[in-house]
């Protein structure tokens, strides 16, 4: 059972500095859980007086100065951004002694907000807390949606040790789960959910193509390969993911992969490629199934 605690929560208070796709599931969150956003700054006033206002939040607009008397601040902007608030946090003048300063990249580390060095007696810790899921743009954030999206998602988390034990009340508090990781960990753990997610688009993608040739309208195939996607997971789950590994790769019957392929070539020859590259992974799985362990 995970184990919550409060030494944080009432004490902060949070500056949030992008008010976008993660930005504002976050502060919504954040707020319903009893954190204080104490200060919204987005590129323009509009938005972050629009997310202020649903957080009960005095401060907001484009100014980085609102962030003066912040104990935490999340950056929650897209990542060719961080550079840059970076650069401007670096001139806030902080009123606080210790400052922790936490990006939501999946991609980069918390060296990337090197710019921020010790300011006149202020020591700003570094790091970054990215969560494991997908944040649809245009959801429609209620109260069971945001603790339903967040519930026992895992966040990669690095940086300062100082910035550790605040990361991990928020995450625990959030719902979700804490994972260690190192900066030259990143890459490898942000790739892993890149296939795993946006590859899964891909495949769906290609999916609903070829089952256009069948006449299906366009969100009939979800609706034909929802059950066989949870059905697999569940299997990897229970039995793990190579051992879970079903189709005609997993048989060896080379007659259907070959007249796959075929049927690509005539319909969709672009995507011939991906089949014959995945159905080689496939065999990868089968020999590894075969070895002794």
């Amino acid at each position: 059972m995970k184990q919550k605690t409060t030494k944080y929560r009432h004490s902060l208070k949070i500056g949030l500095v992008g008010a976008g796709a993660v930005g504002v599931p976050l502060a919504l969150l954040l707020r319903h859980k009893g954190f204080n956003i104490h200060a919204v700054v987005s590129r323009t006033s509009r938005a972050a007086a629009a997310l202020a206002a649903k957080v009960q939040c005095a401060a907001a607009g484009s100014d980085f100065t609102l962030l003066t008397d912040c104990h935490l601040i999340f950056i929650t902007v897209p990542d060719s951004q961080i550079s840059a608030v970076a650069a401007k946090l670096q001139k806030v003048h902080f009123q606080n002694r210790k400052v922790i300063v936490i990006h939501t990249s999946g991609t980069h580390t918390s060296l990337s907000l090197a710019k921020l060095k010790e300011s006149d007696s202020t020591r700003v810790y570094m790091a970054s807390m990215h969560p494991m899921q997908t944040f649809p743009r245009k959801m429609n954030w209620t109260k069971n949606t945001l603790e339903n999206h967040f519930e026992n998602i895992y966040f990669g988390i690095e940086g300062d040790s100082a910035a550790y034990p605040v990361m991990t009340e928020i995450i625990l508090t959030l719902g979700g789960r804490c994972l260690k990781i190192t900066a030259a960990q990143k890459t490898l753990y942000h790739m892993g959910g890149v296939f795993c997610s946006n590859f899964l688009i891909v495949l769906l993608y290609i999916s609903e193509k070829i089952y256009a040739k069948m006449g299906l309208k366009k969100n009939e195939p979800i609706d034909v390969l929802l059950p066989i996607i949870i059905q697999t997971l569940n299997n990897a789950k229970v039995k793990g993911v190579a051992a879970s590994l079903t189709g005609p790769a997993e048989r060896n019957d080379v007659r259907v992969i070959e007249n796959h392929l075929r049927t690509l070539k005539k319909f969709y020859p672009k995507y011939a490629k991906a089949y014959r590259e995945l159905t080689g992974i496939c065999y990868e799985i089968v020999r590894a199934n075969k070895r002794p362990r």
